[in-house]
Parts: C-alpha cells; structure tokens; sequence
C-alpha cells in the first residue's frame, strides 16, 4: 500500500497564496494611508480651533465696542446729581467747590 501523502492540489495552493497577496497589500496600503489620514484629521482640527480662536476674539471685540445704553446712564446722572444736591441741602453748603481756594 502506498503511503498517500496529504497534497493539495494545484488549484488549492494558488488560492492559499492569493489570499496571502491579498493580506499583505492590504498591510501596505494601510501603512500608507493611516499617517496620511491622522495628519489630515490634525490639519481640520487645527483649523477648526483657528477658526473658533478668531470668532471669540471677534465677538470678544465687538462686546467691548459696543453702544451704551444712554438711558441707562442718563438715569443715572440725574439720580447722583439729585443725590448730591439733596446731600448739599442737608449738610448746608450752597456752593459745588467748597474746598477750592
């Protein structure tokens, strides 16, 4: 009796090295791409918190250049002036600069 060795035939070894071509170049590929895809992904983020620096400073600006109320402050200039004159009135001074000589 013959010893039957276990042999594939031709057709299941050229697939056994296909897939193996297959993975390999896959590895290859994915070494190419990944870095290009992470420096791509940091690029966008670093354009996005650029973009979002300069917006806060934008608004940061126009909040501090903004209009007054000039009611508000009128209100107010009206109020502290009556105040002063009410305290003038109880402390009995009549003229604003006393203590100018």
């Amino acid at each position: 009796m013959k010893k039957q060795r276990n042999k594939m035939n031709k057709s299941q070894t050229r697939m056994i090295w296909k897939n193996r071509t297959c993975r390999a170049s896959i590895t290859v590929e994915a070494a190419l791409l990944y870095p290009i895809l992470i420096l791509l992904l940091l690029f966008l983020l670093q354009k996005t918190i650029m973009y979002y620096q300069q917006t806060d400073q934008t608004a940061q600006t126009i909040r501090s250049v903004e209009e007054p109320d000039t009611s508000k402050e009128f209100g107010k200039g009206v109020l502290m002036k009556r105040g002063m004159e009410s305290l003038k009135e109880k402390a009995g001074l009549q003229e604003e600069n006393v203590y100018e000589n």
